[in-house]
């Protein structure tokens, strides 16, 4: 809308109707059928030329292309005009400066050689004028390696202090002569401290920031987007604005890419809060072959996790423990290496709603379940929601008798490293279970 110039009155009102589609989730829109087709058929093809113009995702694929042309001596002269302009056009803060400035290293080397001496010119010009920055680019990226590392650490083992880099993060992410790259990399890690936190609710002026970026063409692309739609779920499921929630979390799952399970477990999570368990299951099955092909494990148990909980509230209580029979006893290693309290908690449920006491009773001792939730009690997310499950289960066996159960349950509503009750919103969950 701020680019185009058209004159053509009924162009412009196909335009102004994408934008109303595009704004407004609920926007009920009816197109001119007395509007000649090819108009709409040029608008569209304009529309996908002005975005492919700033995608930097098909930027990156161009830059590959290039550099692929430069190593195998293959690049013909329209391309080799290109890359020039590019070379003269290009700053520091290009989203792939890294990737280009590489690009110009070995391009100096295939333009000297063949005494290329106008075109080695400009680009040994590029390469002296920004090699400080471009050092720079090299040691933030670097230093990002080292960062992620104390954060994914800290995500794991529930230790460590990652909010001292959230200032040389914040930093990064807002340096407007720094490569977008780089910038993006600082967002997602800023992201990521706010989760490990429990602050993602505090994120908002950094979210309006990114949405700048985006509309300025600095950051779009469809993968980058996604994302970005996806951690806006996280955002307002954060301050319990479901619906929000929800409205984000259909559009990130237009893009299917490597993350795509991880926003349909995302959506399917929220959708169970919201109390939408039908749409929960419809949304979960989209990814059943995603699943399959899936090489992260935390993706992987989630969505099976997610799978069972789904079943469950819409009381397919056998097909939820199927589920749960067939995931476990394809994936028990990896379970107790990834996400085991998300799955067995849910696992158990379904066995639990099943009345099967036996199966929980002998699955907790087999898999040394207790242990594990042992470990578990230093996280800011535990509850007794195992111990709870596993007390019932040995009464409703016989082999607990009324007062000792009883007892068991009192202390279970109190977390056991700080002592404090847990909310009335846990403890109702727990009760629920043995209704």
């Amino acid at each position: 809308m701020h680019i185009q110039r058209f004159e053509d009155a009924e162009k412009l009102n196909i335009l102004r109707l994408l934008h109303l589609i595009a704004t407004q989730a609920e926007a009920e829109v009816h197109f001119d059928e007395s509007i000649d087709r090819r108009k709409y058929s040029y608008i569209m093809s304009w529309c996908q030329a002005q975005l492919a113009r700033i995608d930097v995702d098909n930027l990156l694929c161009r830059l590959s292309d290039y550099d692929r042309m430069i190593m195998t001596d293959n690049i013909d002269l329209k391309t080799e005009r290109q890359l020039l302009k590019l070379f003269r056009q290009a700053s520091t803060d290009y989203y792939s400066f890294l990737k280009l400035y590489d690009i110009g290293r070995s391009y100096r080397h295939f333009l000297q050689i063949r005494m290329r001496h106008h075109a080695f010119q400009v680009v040994d010009q590029f390469l002296r004028k920004h090699r400080t920055s471009y050092e720079y680019a090299r040691m933030v990226n670097d230093k990002m390696h080292t960062v992620t590392e104390d954060i994914i650490e800290q995500y794991k083992s529930k230790h460590g202090d990652t909010m001292v880099y959230e200032q040389w993060l914040d930093s990064v992410y807002k340096d407007e002569g720094l490569d977008g790259y780089n910038r993006v990399l600082a967002w997602i890690r800023i992201l990521f401290i706010a989760h490990n936190y429990r602050m993602i609710d505090r994120l908002s002026e950094k979210f309006d920031y990114f949405e700048t970026m985006i509309n300025n063409s600095r950051f779009y692309s469809r993968r980058i987007l996604a994302n970005f739609y996806s951690q806006k779920l996280l955002y307002f499921a954060s301050q319990n604005k479901l619906d929000k929630a929800i409205e984000f979390g259909y559009l990130s799952i237009r893009e299917r890419n490597n993350d795509y399970l991880y926003y349909i477990n995302n959506l399917a999570a929220v959708l169970l809060r919201a109390e939408r368990p039908v749409e929960s299951l419809r949304i979960l099955l989209l990814a059943t072959e995603d699943t399959r092909r899936e090489s992260n494990y935390h993706n992987k148990i989630s969505h099976a996790a997610y799978l069972i909980m789904s079943r469950i509230e819409n009381k397919q209580y056998k097909q939820a423990e199927n589920s749960g029979d067939v995931f476990f006893n394809a994936y028990k290693t990896e379970i107790f290496e990834h996400r085991w309290h998300l799955f067995m908690t849910y696992y158990l449920r379904a066995i639990l709603l099943l009345k099967n006491y036996k199966k929980i009773i002998r699955l907790i001792r087999q898999t040394r379940l207790m242990e594990h939730d042992r470990t578990y009690m230093d996280s800011p997310n535990y509850t007794s929601v195992i111990p709870w499950i596993y007390n019932l289960a040995q009464y409703r066996e016989g082999r607990l008798k009324a007062e000792e159960f009883q007892s068991r349950e009192q202390e279970l509503l109190v977390h056991p490293v700080t002592g404090i009750p847990f909310s009335a919103q846990v403890i109702s969950g727990l009760q629920k279970l043995e209704e």
